[in-house]
């Protein structure tokens, strides 16, 4: 009988996360039929200066397709049970967030500059998760017995 002590499975809760945001993304494309910046004008007027949202148009298509591609490969990963691959994916992301809540000025921030540097980071983050799995691709299930 195998006592080791088994641990949850962490894919349900990297996967949710990043669907749950891909949902929201998608449905404020949806809603503001492109323009972004005038949705969130609209929704947030009164509570936040009139050039907080700038330039978000030109970001949130790239936005949604490195985070289409992210959340994509997280849900290959978990299908796959591939935790090191889930491991090697969160990375970028990781670091695009804790860039932004470091360097961002919270009381006034930059909502172009938060999206952009997370565009590029969830990029990176897949590439280097792909060339990793492709190296990688003869590695055994995680549920297997060694």
């Amino acid at each position: 009988m195998n006592n080791a002590r088994r641990f949850p499975d962490p894919c349900p809760w990297i996967v949710a996360p990043l669907l749950l945001i891909w949902v929201a993304v998608s449905g404020l494309i949806l809603a503001g039929r492109g323009d972004i910046e005038s949705l969130l004008n609209f929704g947030f007027g009164p509570h936040v200066r009139p050039d907080a949202f700038k330039l978000l148009n030109g970001i949130a298509i790239p936005f949604w397709v490195s985070h289409s591609l992210l959340t994509g490969l997280a849900i290959l990963a978990a299908w796959w049970r591939r935790t090191d691959l889930l491991s090697v994916l969160m990375i970028g992301p990781m670091m695009g967030i804790l860039g932004c809540l470091i360097a961002e000025n919270w009381s006034d921030p930059n909502w172009y500059d938060v999206v952009a540097v997370c565009s590029i980071c969830w990029f990176v983050g897949s590439f280097v998760t792909g060339f990793y799995g492709l190296v990688n691709r003869r590695k055994s299930l995680d549920d297997e017995p060694r």
